[in-house]
This record gives structure tokens, sequence and C-alpha cells, in this order.
């Protein structure tokens, strides 16, 4: 046999051997790629069943506590995963561990009395480096450690028997000076005799959001919780967050449309940025008394104690916000009406050449409170407002929206005017919806009233304050003679931002001359 043939047959031997390598690994692989596969399939649906079974209204309706079910994220792609397992998060009543190292345990106040829950502690958050009000005593995060919170006034609920200390810190650090429904407060675990009350464990890191005394629709209140979870979510480096707990909020998604969508935005902000996980758990605390009401008792809280008015953090925060909230906003709306409801383009885009014209299509809205609120807020010379409004243009419209008003509804009132005079509300949230960069809006007070206007100068084009304005009631009519300045006692502060208005009609024209001229780029004030 030639040596050529012998080299020859041993390279095809050499191919035949490294072939079979190569098939014996493919396969190798391929196993192990099913198996992988298939372990996580398994997974998920063990995660699924799990989340499914959070601890949700473990008492029943009549209690105060409610889980929340986090919403789909079918609009980010690399959610999908997650999504399914979020979907199945429904009510249930039972109470099961999310994971061997990390579950909630439930236990009755006798129980948690005889337990070792070690002393509280609280110092300034170092997981929360960057986010709202950290400039601001006592409105940055604090880190609390071995603390309660119930639905109740007290953003964190610590043991009197054992909190000297704490109560030292927490008075070093301003926090006692928050607002009664958001500072610490004392419980007295021993004095506590209702054998229906209980106290649940939540172990690893719980954030807590607070909307200040709201039990029902109240969109203002409720962005005191949502605005500070957004700022966080937003802009402090990721954590893992355990559980959320929305003290004095009601559940999210038993209220109207808006706040379905504001929720379902910022969980899925809180998934998207790192911060939430199909494993973790939110919990809705609404109610204002003690009677009933079970208490959540936290390893590691992070707390916030302003009051996050949506535009009380700078114009950052509240233009980050709106294009985020509009996002999950154009899919819920379903008319088929134009989505332009502004001025048309070639008055909105006017150089001031045109700006009798642009004038004279304004739209001039005036904000009515709906006959089901209480009789406070309202304007009660309303047709001399109108008549005012009727020296600019023909074109008037009266804006009211109530707490049922659907999504389509809040859009289509929020953007049917150009110019708008409004009474101070909760209502004034649904400004987000305004779908216009060019729009004014006139708040009219009795009095100046201090940090009033936080409730939408940052998140509108143009906003402005006309007052003083005659109330109606004849007592408020000769306090207000006595007031200097802007009005700080707390008393009157609720009487004169709540007082029926007798609108000054030569000062309200001077205002809107101002923001007519803002609206149609007119050069100096709109002379009529």
């Amino acid at each position: 046999m030639s040596s050529h043939y012998m080299v020859c047959t041993e390279h095809k031997a050499s191919l035949w051997q490294r072939y079979a390598r190569y098939q014996m690994a493919s396969i190798a692989l391929l196993l192990t790629f099913c198996a992988t596969y298939f372990y996580f399939q398994d997974v998920v649906q063990h995660s699924a069943t799990r989340t499914n079974n959070v601890l949700t209204s473990y008492f029943g309706a009549n209690r105060s506590y409610s889980s929340i079910e986090p919403h789909s994220h079918t609009n980010c792609p690399s959610l999908q995963l997650a999504s399914s397992a979020l979907e199945n998060n429904k009510v249930t009543t039972q109470l099961v561990p999310l994971m061997k190292t990390n579950y909630i345990k439930t236990f009755s106040i006798d129980q948690w009395r005889s337990s070792a829950f070690p002393a509280p502690v609280v110092l300034k958050s170092e997981v929360v480096r960057r986010a709202v009000d950290q400039s601001q005593s006592p409105g940055a995060w604090y880190t609390h450690k071995n603390v309660c919170v119930n639905s109740e006034d007290g953003s964190t609920r610590f043991p009197e028997a054992v909190s000297a200390e704490y109560v030292e810190i927490s008075e070093r650090l301003g926090l006692f000076n928050a607002s009664i429904p958001f500072a610490p407060k004392p419980v007295n675990f021993t004095a506590i005799d209702e054998p229906g009350r209980a106290v649940h464990h939540l172990p690893g890191v719980t954030i807590i959001a607070q909307c200040w005394r709201s039990s029902g629709p109240n969109p203002y209140h409720y962005m005191f919780a949502m605005g500070k979870l957004f700022t966080l979510l937003h802009s402090s480096k990721p954590f893992r967050v355990d559980h959320v707990v929305l003290h004095q909020c009601p559940n999210p998604n038993q209220l109207p449309d808006f706040h379905k969508v504001v929720w379902k935005f910022i969980f899925d902000l809180g998934i998207r940025n790192g911060f939430f996980n199909v494993e973790t758990s939110v919990h809705s605390l609404s109610g204002k008394t003690e009677s009933g009401m079970d208490f959540f008792c936290m390893d590691h809280a992070e707390v916030a104690y302003s009051f996050w008015f949506i535009g009380s953090q700078g114009a950052p925060f509240a233009q980050a916000f709106r294009p985020f909230l509009w996002r999950y906003i154009d899919p819920e709306l379903t008319s088929q009406s134009p989505r332009q409801t502004g001025l048309s383009p070639q008055l909105s885009q006017t150089d001031g050449s045109q700006c009798d014209a642009c004038v004279k299509a304004l739209r001039f809205g005036l904000y009515k409170r709906p006959s089901s609120d209480h009789n406070q807020r309202k304007i009660t010379n309303d047709e001399e407002v109108f008549e005012l409004f009727r020296e600019f243009s023909r074109n008037v419209v009266v804006v009211s929206v109530s707490s049922v008003s659907s999504l389509e509804e809040l859009y289509d009132q929020f953007n049917s005017f150009d110019v708008i005079v409004n009474s101070v509300g909760s209502h004034a949230m649904n400004f987000l919806l305004t779908d216009s960069s060019r729009y004014a809006v006139i708040d009219v007070w009795a009095l100046e009233i201090e940090n009033l206007s936080e409730t939408v100068q940052d998140f509108v084009p143009y906003y402005a304050v006309s007052y003083p304005h005659l109330p109606e009631d004849p007592v408020l009519q000769q306090t207000a003679k006595t007031v200097v300045g802007s009005v700080h006692n707390t008393e009157l502060h609720y009487d004169f931002m709540n007082a029926n208005l007798i609108i000054d009609i030569p000062r309200l024209r001077g205002e809107l001359q101002k923001a007519v001229a803002f609206v149609c780029n007119c050069s100096g004030t709109v002379e009529i």
C-alpha cells in the first residue's frame, strides 16, 4: 500500500472522528438547551402560580386591606415573560409564601406581642440615591427598619416601649414636622384587644407611598403617592423592591379610568427600570379609623414625607411624567373624532401678525363643579364671566367632570378649550390630559393662598392666578379685610380655598388679556 493511500485513509478517518465528535457535541448542546427551556418553563409556571396566590383581601371585602392586581405589559415586548405571571395575579383569599426565603407571614395580635421583633431604626436613606426632595427635610427618603403601618395616620408605626432612640433620631431628622398623616406615630400593641385583627410581616424591602387620607377617587391625593413612586422609579438607582404599600390609598383597580392608567404605567415603569418583578406584592391600605385595621410590619421600609404635588418638584419631573403617561393614555382612547382639538395649525403657529384672527378663534372655558359636589368653590356670577369671554370670542364652553367620568370624557372635556378660568380642586390633575402646547389656565382665588398654585404650575404651558375675588359668604368678606399678605392659618386656608366666589370682572379681564397674548403669540397685551 502506497504511502499516499495511507495518508488519505488516515485523513478520512480523522475527518470521520471530527464529524462524530461534532455530532455528539451538537446533540449534547441540544439536550442542554431543551433541559434549560423546560426548566424555565416550569419556573415561569411555578412563579405564575405563586403570584396568582399572593396575599390578597385576607379578611374579605369588609376589611381595610386589599392587594392590587398588576396590569399587563404587552406594550413592552421585553416584558412579555413577566406579563404572563402578572396577569394571573387575581384577587384571592389565601395567604401563601412568595418565595422560600421571602414570604409574608400572618400573626394574631397576641402572637405578635409575644414575638421578638427587633427595636425600630431610622436613618437617611442609602438605597434611594437620587429621588424626590433629597435637598429638603423632611421631604427626602428615609430608611426605617422594624416598623409597622396600618390605614390610620402615621406612615410608620413604632412600638412605644422600645423606641426611645428611634424617637430621638426621628425628631433630629425633622420627621415629626411632617403632615400628621405622614409623620411617625407610636402604637401600643399591648393595649389592642380585638381578636379579629392581624399583623402581616413583610420581609425584604418595602416602599411606602402615601395618598393622605384618601378613600375615594380623588386624583389630587392619589397623585401624592403615584408622584413619589414615579420620581423614585424614574430617577433613583435601581434596587429590588419586595413590597409596595399604598398608605391611605384606595385600590387603583377599583377607581376610575384615570387612576387605573396612571397605576398601570407606574407599575410597568417599576418593572422596566429594575425595581419590581413578578414577586413584588402591592398592598392598598385605606380608611381613617383604628378599628378593624390590620398592621403590616416591615423589616426595611423606604419612606418619603413630602406631599409630592406634581408641580412642586420642578419642571423636569413634571415634563418627564407627561410623555410616560401618554404612552398609556393613547391606546385607551377609542374616540373616532380627530385628535387635533386645539387651535388650527395656521393660528397656533402665528407670528403675531394674525393675532386678531387667532383671538376670535379661541375657545374660552369656565370650569364648573358638578351638582353632585358639595356647595363650595363655585363661581356664582358665571353669566358675567361668559359675557366677558364673548368680548374676546364667541366660542364659549363649560368644562365639568366628576369622579365617575370615563377617560374618554375627561380627555374630551380637557381638550375643549384654549383658555380656561378654573376653580381650585383635584380635577386639576386632568390638565395632564390636555393635548396642546399652547393653552392657558387661570385660577381664581379669594385671596393669595400659600402653596396652592403648586397643583399645576409646572405642567401647564401658561399658568396665572387671579385674586382677590369676593367670597360669597358675608363673614368671609369681613375676614378677608383683616388678612395681610397670603393666608397661612390652616383653618382660614380651607375657608378661603372652599369659598364660593363672586368674580371681579375687571380684574379677570386683565388676566385674560395676558393669557390670550401668550396663546396667540401676540406682541404685548391684547386690547379689546
